[in-house]
């Protein structure tokens, strides 16, 4: 059964590897905007640091792991912002590393909200290791060997406007259609970067004085994909402890929690339950994120953000 399943992770691996660089799945995205869309970067209006930890579908082997080191901060006095990203992928044979680096020109608007038009340019390099598969027939001619690795850079775009209650975004990461295999694997050389498209929203409400509720959305496109949309909905108490829950469409219930160690160290930890035929093999998926936001000298940043 093992084996079965391996091998069945594997093909899962070749089909959507291709969305991989372009579709990496964060339950709690709205604490990692980052990652989705360039024209966040600087958002925070403060150095803002963290590391963010999934590991998909535990129990299977070759599952998905993804570990993601970002930072991003205001330059300019707060007109634009920069952001840096660090991203490792692994799933079945395959293993990614990611740079990917982000830039966004912030206009403010006199009634305080601003719009931001975000770019973002990337390098990855994918390693391929055949020695990992578990093969039923060894003497297969259409089964490469050994080990290849392929690499490429891609650039993207994305536009962010917010207010004290409310942003929507929208993005496209990876603009390009780069080969992500090397021609070394006969067969699979045609497999392509498949371009995704975001767009996200969240609006707050206060129902107390000691009690807040955020809805908000994440949409996926991807041409000739299923649809995947990311409903969430989460509740803050007193400006410092959130808890929520998520609803992605015909795949997962999701549930988060993210509480403040200090003012500006904050830890969140969340996980999936899978409502798909992967319900019977895995124990579910989760995910650890640490952020630290850094206050400036002489400057009134307000840490309790709410997007």
């Amino acid at each position: 059964m093992q084996k079965i399943l391996y091998i069945t992770l594997i093909l899962l691996s070749l089909s959507t590897v291709a969305f991989s660089q372009n579709d990496r799945l964060y339950t709690m995205f709205v604490f990692n905007k980052l990652q989705y869309n360039a024209a966040y970067a600087g958002s925070a209006d403060a150095l803002n640091v963290g590391a963010h930890y999934r590991h998909q579908w535990q129990g299977l082997d070759g599952a998905p792991r993804t570990i993601t080191a970002f930072a991003h901060a205001p330059i300019a006095g707060g007109r634009s912002g920069i952001g840096l990203s660090l991203i490792s992928d692994e799933i079945g044979i395959f293993q990614s590393t990611y740079t990917k680096l982000d830039y966004a020109y912030r206009i403010s608007f006199k009634n305080g909200h601003k719009l931001s038009v975000g770019i973002n340019a990337q390098v990855d390099f994918t390693r391929f290791d055949w020695s990992k598969a578990d093969l039923i027939d060894n003497v297969d001619v259409a089964i490469p060997f050994g080990e290849r690795s392929s690499s490429n850079f891609n650039i993207g775009t994305g536009l962010y406007y917010s207010g004290e209650n409310f942003y929507v975004g929208a993005s496209v990461p990876n603009l390009l259609r780069n080969t992500i295999t090397s021609e070394a694997y006969s067969g699979f050389s045609d497999l392509n970067d498949l371009r995704a498209y975001y767009l996200m929203g969240g609006v707050i409400f206060k129902i107390s004085q000691k009690v807040h509720f955020r809805p908000s959305l994440l949409v996926t496109y991807v041409k000739n994909a299923p649809k995947e949309v990311d409903f969430n909905l989460s509740f803050l108490f007193l400006e410092s402890f959130w808890i929520g829950g998520s609803y992605r469409l015909n795949e997962s219930a999701d549930a988060f929690v993210q509480f403040p160690l200090t003012q500006q160290l904050k830890v969140a930890v969340g996980v999936d339950y899978a409502l798909t035929e992967l319900n019977s093999f895995t124990k579910g998926s989760f995910e650890v994120m640490v952020e630290y936001l850094f206050k400036y000298e002489n400057e009134k940043v307000n840490n309790i953000r709410f997007f």
